[in-house]
Parts: C-alpha cells; structure tokens; sequence
C-alpha cells in the first residue's frame, strides 16, 4: 500500500479560512446568542417561565410607561412585575386546586361564556385555542372561589331578617330601612 504524504500547511490553510467564513455566515449562532426564556417560579411541579410573566405584565407596562418616567417608572415597574408574578402563581395554585378538586368545565359552558362575552365587546375568537383555555381556566377559577367562600358564610338566624326585596313580588326599586 502506498501512503500520500499530506503536507500540514495545505489543510490549516484550507481550514482557517473556511472556520472563519463559517462563523461570519452564521453569526448569531455565535455572537448573538440569547436567553429566550428561562424559568422565574415554580408552582409544585408546574413551571412558570419569562414569557407568561411578560405576557401577563405587558398591558400595565404599557400603561406605567405612558403615565411615568426615570426612577419612579423603574420602581413602579418593578412592583407591577412582582405582582404580575403573584398573580400567576395565585391562579395556578388555585388551578391547581380545582384539579385536585376535580372541578371541571364543560366546552358548552366555555362556549357559552365566549359567545356571552363577545356579545359584550371582548375581543375573545371561540376558534382559538388560547382563548377557550383562558376563558376555561377564568371559569375554573370563579368556582373554586366559590367554593371557598360559600363554605365560609354562615348567616346566623338573628342577622336573617326577611325584608319586602326578598318576596318575588318586590316593587322595583325596593329599599330596605336598616335604621332600628
């Protein structure tokens, strides 16, 4: 078998160039690399990542931005985007809860809701899949809540006064005197 020397100065000078146009072609595989998203809480075992709080913080950044400036912005930004992130983990521990609760929600009753809320003006698609989600999880929340609050009130038989609005033949407006 024969061997062909390979002279070594050939193939560097080959390959230098041809790495440094590869880098120049691609350079934000290189240069701009970034953090997309990264994870800022976790509730049991659900994630909670950048871009749900951002989602959820961008409308009263918006608004923080158009009504303020300098430091005051930064701090009031600053707490908004502390409490958006409260109010993330809130409503998934409170979904969280209704699972363990097994609450659950129709697809009639969600579409019911987007079509009741659309008669309203919201911008909610009942074709999209984010919307139903939303409004899904927005009715999930109002049950466990009721739930929690309904389990809470006792009314006691002396604060219980039957009083003329409570008879289904009540005149409109109807006015309780609450004075003795």
């Amino acid at each position: 078998m024969r061997q062909i020397p390979v002279d070594s100065d050939w193939w560097v000078s080959l390959v230098f160039p041809l790495a440094l146009l590869m880098i120049s072609i691609w350079p934000p595989a290189f240069s701009e690399a970034r953090l997309q998203d990264r994870i800022v809480a976790i509730v049991n075992s659900e994630l909670i990542m950048l871009s749900d709080m951002k989602r959820e913080f961008e409308t009263e950044q918006e608004r923080l931005s158009r009504e303020h400036q300098g430091s005051d912005l930064a701090q009031r930004l600053k707490t908004a985007e502390y409490m958006a992130l409260t109010k993330l983990i809130e409503r998934r521990l409170q979904l969280q809860e209704a699972k363990a609760q097994k609450i659950q929600v129709s697809d009639l009753e969600v579409k019911q809701a987007l079509e009741q809320m659309k008669r309203q003006g919201s911008p909610l698609n009942i074709t999209n899949p984010s919307d139903l989600q939303t409004v899904r999880d927005q009715l999930l929340l109002m049950r466990v809540i009721d739930q929690h609050i309904r389990g809470n009130i006792t009314v006691g038989d002396s604060e219980l006064k039957l009083s003329p609005c409570a008879t289904p033949t009540a005149p409109t407006p109807c006015r309780v005197d609450d004075s003795d």
